[in-house]
């Protein structure tokens, strides 16, 4: 059986296979289970520590697996941090509506098949330096407004009427 996934290359990915193999020469034996050792370890801090990075990753996440012909086709969860001041060129995010877009140069940059994802998951919160907001509340509301190959607006709803000076958002999403 064989898996299929949108990963994109440039993806962290934090799934360990359940499949492996060793040869027969006791060197290269070693060598491959040191290494799949590191890897476990790695994975497991991931997944119990978190990781919210401003790049894409593949959290291991799987929804919605389906097997078709002896295949098995897994929707798997991809996650990215946004810092929301930084996008917004490092600007306090005013009351109002405000838009943010990533593109090939933001730290998170665009993400890849962006016409063939479904949300999953999103949270965060935001400060004004005295008050923590929590992020899709009635106070401070983002969603993604545009979502193409090469510009993806965010859009901020601030309803606490005032800057907030730091905001962090975190989405998940499933390619499809």
């Amino acid at each position: 059986m064989s898996t299929q996934s949108f990963n994109p290359i440039n993806s962290q990915t934090s799934y360990l296979p359940p499949e492996l193999d060793f040869p027969e020469n006791p060197k290269i034996f070693r060598d491959i289970l040191s290494q799949r050792e590191r890897l476990t370890a790695t994975i497991l801090n991931v997944k119990e520590n978190a990781q919210y990075e401003k790049r894409e990753l593949l959290t291991g996440q799987q929804r919605f697996s389906t097997q078709s012909a002896g295949a098995i086709k897994t929707s798997y969860v991809y996650r990215i941090t946004c810092d929301l001041v930084e996008l917004n060129n490092n600007t306090a995010i005013p009351a109002g509506v405000t838009n943010v877009s990533l593109n090939n140069t933001t730290q998170p940059p665009l993400i890849q098949f962006a016409n063939a994802i479904e949300g999953t998951h999103g949270s965060g919160s935001a400060t004004d330096g005295t008050n923590i907001y929590f992020i899709n509340g009635a106070d401070v509301d983002v969603k993604i407004t545009s979502m193409t190959t090469t510009i993806q607006t965010i859009t901020i709803t601030n309803n606490t009427g005032v800057a907030l000076i730091k905001a962090t958002w975190v989405f998940e999403y499933i390619k499809s």
